[in-house]
């Protein structure tokens, strides 16, 4: 609709010139109240929940006239309806003129939208064009400031809606001009005008309340979230029930114990939940959830835009002061307005944090106030039955932090110290990522850094100092070091326990004691740089802070069974996570139990960081609870389904229909079948082959058509988009959609109907050449779902002459060739450690571990999926260039492969990396035809070298090849039930781009953004990551269960020497006089130097090979140090572990680096040589039970163990009458 003559063109929640009654009411012009004063306005950094209640921003540019001088906006014409409401954290814009239009605007994230909708709002983005022209239209012809819902309740006739107006007479527009500077490019600052709209037509919100039923009756919501009005009393202390209130303190210091059931009929203030987001946007997050969650009934409440509860900011007050006068006043209405309008009796009661800023605020203004009540959160919680175990859960404020001691890590840069510096290059912004096997060490990946660095990949940063309190995955400011002072990796295997001396002062929260070992001066450093022979890298330190990625961890408390001892030291279950400080009531009885604790906050004067516990997992060494915290651990989304994703699911039973059967090609007479592990359920792949008339061959393959039944936009999308992939454990499988859809509707059963999406090539039979390709949408029926093993036996019986099993065959010799055409190309054939393990079918404990076999079908399902995968890639470039979403393999630099390279060449090879085709042809010819295992163990090693395969959108890199396949291009469009790439992802597939170029759907708009798509992407590849992460820590979960209690010997390799794999596994020093000042560890003489000052006089040095106390008055301590651990595979298990060499053979063995032996009295160990060890789990400490290797043969004295006796093994499931053999269960 064209602007009228006095209007400018407007966005919907914009602001348009007035017409209608704003110009009637006055005669003539326009009006409006004079601007308020300047100051800061409070909602710039938190826009409101609605923009029909809210904001309209007008940008004035660098050097413009003054606020004063331009004439002030005008209010909102027409009903203020949906078609103006924006989600919690939208920026909506609006201006006088077209010019002055801020152009980033509507933002919408997901989160924001789902607290909307759950306010009983419709999402304004998802309308059709059409409607967004009606409501502009009915918006302009309307009245300015007529209320919400008045032209729907008028029946849509403007005329009755503007007779209306006198009813909203209330309405008004307060304007506020601040300067809100923007760091730009340029540097330019920006003016902003916030035009806030004050109105009386905002619900309370309460069941039974009858001024407001009318306002949300206007919302035209079947099922409005609202207070509850049949309430108990909450504790003893009152017997009248009560409606929450919080501050923005109790919600930060109490978001872990909100999820409480005693929490519920909350009211949240649109200032606090500002507050809250300004503070610390994960807690916001949470608070969403919670909201979410009809049934807790937590309801915002938009206090700044309700007349009777919004206050004016005089000039001169600060934001804090403004924000409490808000709350404040609120508060007081509340509780009047529910005294004045309920039937029932209620009062509002006010939950404070501990040292709350609002505390003196609200007690003294809401004293004369009757119906409400204020008090701390703890001392509700304390009030509650299970009170005392939920204190615990509170977030600690630093009273553990404020013990005098003489340690302090550097003080961090502030904001503007950090933005200066990175503006001078000093400074450079990355994100740090800590070692998993060194906690004392990790990589920042700085962007812009590479002039500088060389080209490397991350700064190295290294030692406490020098991490200055950074936690992994946190944003950070790094300053780097000269080129002098670049450093190695140390190559160590550190944990948290092996350098702290003093650890008993987590008894008192002093710190008085705590010396460190790692960061006594530049002598350590200096031998520690002499002794490696690894490359140097670019190394640098932290200076400050930008962004905390904190989030739950997941671990056990180490705790003596001191009594009354209520500060611990909690152990993360991640060796990159620092210790955690946590005061608990119940420490003795949480001992035993895994826990989830979070962080709080870190001093730095603090040698830990402090938190709080957030919960209880269960007992140390459950399965069921092991299983949850490794979910945990590697943020595997493994909730539930909402009621939302399971409405999005067809109704059953599912037919297929004629306008199915119409638009798709029946491949029902195709002699096709599956071929996947045993136990699998969710088949999204299955083949066929037939001979034409030509005599060429028709070759199916068929995937699982997903998008059939999820859309993009819907709930279930956005939920698989969100999880990512399907993770599979020994015992479990974490399903990407709901089961209704992964083992029913879209597995490709035996003898099932199925929707298919087909790729059919016409190929010759003697060279497998392609002939053509088509893709369409099929229903398909399988005629039966086989294992791998049951198509292999099948295959090889040649009295099986069933067409399904020829058409097997067939596909089985086209693969082979394939195959052969592949690795002639430069395909590269590597190997990695699969196990299957076997389980009790009762108790679902492991019995037994064996590595896969593999198996010419499992090849054969391989080339079928690589051939399908490179020709739907290669259709989806061509038609989506910028935004195909495809999967390169980088080629490795050439110095990722000196490891394997140095291991062939001391056994008299030469592996030649310039090429994926030279590579794999050196390879081929590594064979020791008396070592099977050696080549399997060179490939093994020549994996590690790899760079991480990464899906990517097209348009973001020229480079498409994978170089591991020697394809040119390569995407995941197979296993769309379990890989979110091979669906849609919030409007984006291969399936759906695939679908859109052969006309088999519409193209949504998803598909020509390509910045989202590279979103999409970077969230699959994380996801991904973490699923194969999760997977690696269930086998190893396993494993160790599975030699819990017992001692086995098995044949093992070696595979490899770590020179500088020096362990300090327990260092425990405790004065009783005197104090302890620039504790250093000599390296080379391996001594640990211990200067002693304001005491007696004592030993300088004390050995660390010794076992003893020269003086027990001054201290004990116990040191293991291992200078050297030999690295050992053990084929049948899959595992990959340390044989530890103590310190006391350090004067009996000989390193050579070239021929990668060691020798010990006489005895050398080399790669890849055969040895014997023994297997057990070291379950003396219960919180950190390890699985141990040892050497048996060849017999080294001082090293070797003895053979263990034969154990028979465990058989529980045959006590219950079945055969082990049958206990079988798929990883």
């Amino acid at each position: 609709v064209p602007p009228g003559p006095a209007e400018a063109p407007t966005k919907a929640g914009a602001v348009p010139t007035a017409v209608g009654a704003a110009e009637g009411a006055t005669g003539g012009a326009p009006t409006s109240p004079p601007p308020s004063s300047l100051g800061t306005p409070p909602h710039l950094r938190q826009p409101p929940i609605t923009g029909g209640y809210g904001y309209g921003y007008h940008m004035e540019p660098p050097g413009g006239p003054p606020m004063s001088a331009r004439p002030p906006p005008r209010p909102p014409t027409g009903p203020l309806s949906h078609a103006h409401t924006a989600p919690l954290g939208v920026n909506e814009s609006g201006a006088n003129t077209a010019s002055e239009v801020d152009e980033d605007v509507l933002s919408v994230a997901s989160v924001q939208s789902r607290l909307l909708l759950h306010l009983g709002f419709e999402n304004p983005w998802r309308r059709e064009a059409a409607s967004e022209r009606e409501r502009a239209a009915e918006g302009r012809a309307a009245c300015a400031g007529a209320g919400r819902g008045v032209l729907r309740s008028a029946g849509g006739d403007v005329a009755a809606a503007r007779a209306s107006e006198a009813k909203i007479s209330s309405m008004r527009l307060r304007k506020q001009a601040v300067w809100h500077s923007t760091v730009k490019r340029h540097t330019q600052v920006a003016r902003k005008v916030a035009d806030l709209y004050h109105r009386d037509d905002i619900p309370c919100r309460a069941e039974g309340c009858a001024s407001c039923r009318p306002f949300v009756e206007a919302e035209k919501v079947a099922h409005p979230l609202l207070l509850s009005s049949s309430l108990a009393p909450r504790t003893g202390a009152s017997s009248v029930p009560s409606y929450l209130l919080l501050t923005p303190d109790a919600v930060l210091q109490g978001i872990d114990v909100l999820n409480d059931e005693a929490f519920h009929d909350i009211i949240l203030l649109q200032t606090v939940l500002g507050m809250v987001r300004t503070a610390s946007e994960a807690t916001y997050r949470k608070l969403v959830d919670l909201v979410s969650d009809r049934d807790r009934r937590f309801v915002p409440f938009l206090n700044e835009f309700l007349i009777a509860t919004a206050v004016e900011q005089p000039i001169g007050e600060g934001e804090a002061r403004y924000k409490r006068r808000l709350i404040r006043s609120a508060c007081a209405w509340l509780a009047s307005h529910f005294a004045e309008t309920l039937s029932h009796p209620v009062e509002v009661l006010v939950l404070l944090g501990e040292d709350d800023d609002c505390a003196d605020d609200l007690k003294e203004a809401l004293e004369s106030v009757k119906n409400i009540r204020v008090e701390t959160l703890r001392a509700f919680l304390e009030s509650l039955p299970n009170g005392s175990a939920l204190s615990d859960r509170l977030e600690e404020k630093s009273a553990m932090e404020t013990s005098a001691t003489d340690f302090s890590y550097p003080e961090h840069l502030s904001k503007r110290e950090i933005r200066e510096g990175v503006r001078s290059g000093r400074l450079r912004i990355g994100r740090f990522m800590g070692s998993r096997e060194n906690y004392l060490e990790g990589f920042v990946l700085a962007e812009g850094a590479e002039e500088e660095t060389g080209g490397a990949q991350g700064i190295l940063v290294q030692g406490l100092m020098d991490l200055n309190r950074a936690i992994s995955d946190d944003t950070v400011a790094i300053e780097l070091y000269p080129e002098a002072e670049w450093r190695s990796e140390s190559g160590w295997v550190e944990e948290d326990n092996a350098l702290v001396l003093g650890e008993e002062e987590a008894e008192t929260g002093g710190e008085e004691e705590s010396v460190l070992v790692e960061e006594q001066g530049p002598e350590v450093a200096k031998v520690r740089l002499e002794g490696s022979t690894a490359k140097r890298r670019p190394t640098g330190r932290v200076v400050g802070i930008v962004q905390r990625k904190w989030r739950e961890y997941c671990g056990v408390l180490e705790h003596d069974g001191t009594p009354n001892r209520n500060i611990c030291l909690f152990r993360p279950a991640e060796r990159r996570i620092p210790k955690i400080r946590v005061h608990s009531k119940h420490a003795s009885e949480l001992a035993g139990q895994k826990l989830m604790v979070s962080i709080d906050s870190w001093v730095r004067t603090s040698r830990y960081p402090s938190g709080h516990i957030v919960r209880s997992l269960g007992s140390i060494g459950d399965r069921k609870t092991e299983n949850e915290v490794l979910l945990i651990e590697h943020d595997i989304p493994h909730s539930t389904f909402s009621s939302a994703v399971l409405e999005c699911l067809p109704r059953m039973p599912w037919v297929i229909t004629e306008e199915d059967r119409r638009v798709r090609w029946d491949l029902r007479d195709r002699e096709i079948c599956s071929v996947d592990p045993p136990g699998c359920t969710d088949i999204d792949d299955a083949l066929h082959c037939r001979i034409l008339d030509n005599g060429n061959v028709e070759v199916g393959v068929h995937i699982a058509d997903v998008t059939h039944f999820i859309r993009p936009g819907t709930a279930i999308d956005q939920e698989a988009a969100m999880r990512g992939t399907t993770v599979y454990l020994v015992d479990n499988r974490i399903d990407m959609v709901p089961e209704l859809l992964s083992s029913n509707l879209c597995s490709l059963l035996g003898k099932q109907e199925r929707f298919a999406f087909s790729v059919l090539w016409e190929m010759k039979m003697e060279d497998a050449e392609v002939v053509s390709v088509k893709f369409g949408k099929s229903i398909i029926s399988s005629r039966a779902a086989l294992t791998y093993e049951a198509a292999q036996l099948r295959i090889d019986d040649a009295s099986d002459q069933s067409e399904l099993i020829r058409g097997l065959r067939r596909l089985n010799q086209l693969a082979k060739i394939l195959k052969r055409k592949r690795l002639d190309a430069g395909a590269l054939v590597l190997e990695s450690s699969e196990v299957r393990f076997e389980l009790d079918s009762v108790t679902r404990e492991p019995l037994d571990v064996e590595s896969k076999k593999m198996r010419e079908t499992n090849s054969m399902v391989e080339e079928f999926m690589l051939l399908a995968n490179s020709a739907v890639a290669q259709k989806i470039k061509d038609n989506f260039p910028l935004t195909a979403m495809l999967r390169k393999h980088p080629e490795p630099p050439q110095s990722n492969f000196e490891p394997v390279i140095n291991a062939a060449k001391a056994q008299g090879f030469d592996l030649d990396p310039s090429s994926g085709k030279a590579l794999a042809s050196s390879l081929n010819l590594a064979v020791i035809p008396r070592q099977p295992y050696f080549n399997s163990l060179l490939r093994m090693l020549t994996t590690r070298s790899m760079m991480q395969a990464v899906y990517f959108a097209a348009g973001t890199d020229q480079d498409t090849r994978h170089y591991g396949l020697a394809s040119e291009i390569y995407t995941h469009f197979t296993s769309p039930i379990r890989r979110g790439k091979g669906r849609m992802m919030k409007s984006w597939s291969p399936a759906l781009e695939i679908y859109a170029c052969i006309g088999a759907d519409q193209r949504y708009p998803g598909m020509t953004d390509k910045d989202g798509v590279q979103k999409i992407a970077n969230n699959l590849n994380y996801r991904h990551k973490m699923a194969q992460y999760a997977g690696r820590a269930s086998v190893n979960l396993h494993t160790h269960l599975l030699f819990r209690g017992k001692t086995t010997a098995a044949e093992a390799y070696v595979f490899d020497l770590r020179r500088n794999a020096i362990q300090l596994s327990s260092v425990i020093v405790c004065f009783y006089e005197g104090g302890v000042r620039d504790v250093m560890f000599d390296e080379q003489d391996l001594v640990l130097r211990l200067p002693v000052s304001d005491g007696p006089q004592r030993p300088d040095d004390v050995s660390a090979g010794v076992s003893g106390c020269p003086d027990p008055a001054v201290f004990r301590y116990c040191l293991r140090l291992h200078f050297l651990a030999v690295s050992v595979f053990i084929p049948k298990y899959g595992l990959e572990e340390r044989v530890m060499i103590p310190a006391d053979l350090r004067e009996s063995y000989v390193v050579d680096e070239v021929q990668r032996t060691v020798t010990i009295q006489g005895i050398t160990l080399k790669c890849f040589q055969a040895i014997e060890v023994r297997i057990s789990m070291d379950e003396s400490n219960p919180n950190r039970m390890r699985l141990l290797v040892q050497l048996i043969e060849p017999n080294i004295p001082g090293l070797s163990v003895p053979t263990p006796p034969p154990e028979k093994r465990k058989e529980s499931s045959e006590a219950n009458g079945d055969s082990v053999a049958t206990k079988k269960t798929r990883k």
